[in-house]
């Protein structure tokens, strides 16, 4: 694990159950964006369809 993604490990970001980003597999090194597992995807999507109005 890099240093970068330590410190990303390590923050304190408010994250919940259904936040995908919450559950990264990996940083884009281009974008520095995060990159949800697919399960974490999948729980998010749920949550989604579940709380439509």
């Amino acid at each position: 694990m890099s240093e970068k993604e330590k410190k990303l490990d390590s923050a304190v970001l408010g994250t919940g159950k259904t936040e995908a980003w919450a559950d990264a597999e990996s940083v884009d090194p281009d974008t520095h964006v995060a990159v949800p597992k697919e399960e974490a995807m999948e729980r998010a999507k749920e949550w989604v369809d579940d709380n439509e109005k």
